[in-house]
């Protein structure tokens, strides 16, 4: 009597190694279906020896999503693999770290360290371990008695020297003097391109926000407003009054 092969590979085949997906299972002498995570497996069904795409191989013979902290998923090998000494965890590369061990900042390179160089100032992430930069970004200032990054106001797209005297602002807002205002004061105009109240004409006691200083909205005292009104707006008595129609009018 001939020998008869059983298990799930049932194609009636001896062979000498199972192939992928499948491992040898010595006591019924048949070939046996690894887990679902493995791509190769040993001995038994979830004693994997690879995975499969998206999954890692860990130090338990298991294929995991996620390596879990002090480990790190290498996408060549399909495997966890340790991070740095010092990084309590780290992506893409033993070195490349996230958070360090307390005490330590991350360097330019993402490596953990004791201290920032001299011209170089510390930025507190609240995902990540502190680090070392050049720059301290947009929205934040440099500190330079303790060579420290900290938050401008809220106010203010960027600043300098402390959170309040902004040197920009957000989108709709104009820079007075370090100020972020919504309407500059009598005499300017919010200027568009720059972010900035600058100086109406001499001509203007009050002028419009855009990119020229010589759109009055209302005049200096010995001066009368006569100009080409398009859009929504007429003007009568030197006061801004919302129209219809575009017009020419001449105040005298």
């Amino acid at each position: 009597m001939g020998i008869v092969c059983t298990g799930p590979d049932t194609r009636g085949i001896c062979k000498k190694t199972c192939g992928n997906g499948f491992y040898a299972d010595a006591k019924v002498q048949s070939c046996a279906l690894c887990s679902g995570n493995c791509e190769t497996c040993s001995g038994t069904f979830s004693n994997c020896t690879s995975c499969r795409v998206g999954q890692y191989l860990n130090n338990n013979s298991a294929c995991v999503s996620d390596c879990g902290t002090g480990f790190y998923s290498d996408n060549s090998t399909r495997s966890c693999e340790l991070c740095n000494e010092n990084c309590v965890e780290c992506i893409g590369e033993a070195v490349n770290c996230t958070v360090c061990k307390d005490g330590q900042v991350r360097s330019l390179a993402n490596k953990c360290d004791g201290s920032c160089s001299k011209d170089e100032f510390i930025f507190k992430d609240k995902r990540f371990s502190p680090k070392c930069v050049k720059d301290c970004g947009r929205g934040f200032f440099a500190v330079s008695s303790n060579r420290s990054c900290l938050r401008c106001n809220k106010t203010c797209a960027t600043c300098k020297t402390n959170a309040g005297t902004c040197t920009s602002c957000p989108l709709g807002k104009f820079l007075n003097s370090t100020v972020c205002v919504l309407r500059c004061s009598d005499g300017y105009y919010g200027n568009t391109d720059s972010g900035k109240c600058v100086k109406c004409s001499s001509d203007c006691k009050t002028c419009f926000d855009g990119t020229k200083d010589n759109v009055c909205s209302s005049c200096r005292e010995d001066r009368y407003l006569s100009k080409f009104i398009s859009s929504l707006y007429f003007v009568t008595n030197q006061t801004l009054i919302r129209g219809k129609k575009e017009t020419r009018i001449s105040l005298v």
